[in-house]
């Protein structure tokens, strides 16, 4: 028999994830009036943003905490969709966390 019937355990993280520079970042741009622009400026303080939060696989997925769809663009057999929904999670914990400061 080869191999091991060993397996990660996944744990949550003991490190917040949400920042103080991450919930500034996320702050200013959702102030960012709409039609959100398409600078560079604010694409490179977005995929800033991923990477603070460590969300850069789905920032590759092209999904983003700024996106404030209803439901996810995707089909649910593509990656992009679950990572969605992992942004999404993400991004409610954010919208929390400006309330609070707040």
């Amino acid at each position: 028999m080869s191999g091991t019937k060993r397996h990660p355990i996944r744990r949550p993280s003991r490190h917040p994830r949400i920042s103080n520079e991450a919930l500034r970042l996320f702050s200013a741009l959702e102030d960012t009036p709409r039609p959100r622009p398409n600078s560079l400026a604010y694409k490179e303080n977005a995929h800033e943003l991923a990477r603070l939060l460590g969300l850069i696989p789905e920032w590759w997925t092209m999904n983003s905490v700024l996106d404030d769809s209803k439901a996810p663009p995707w089909p649910d057999h593509l990656q992009a969709f679950e990572d969605w929904h992992r942004c999404r999670a993400v991004r409610e914990e954010l919208l929390k966390a400006c309330k609070a400061a707040a």
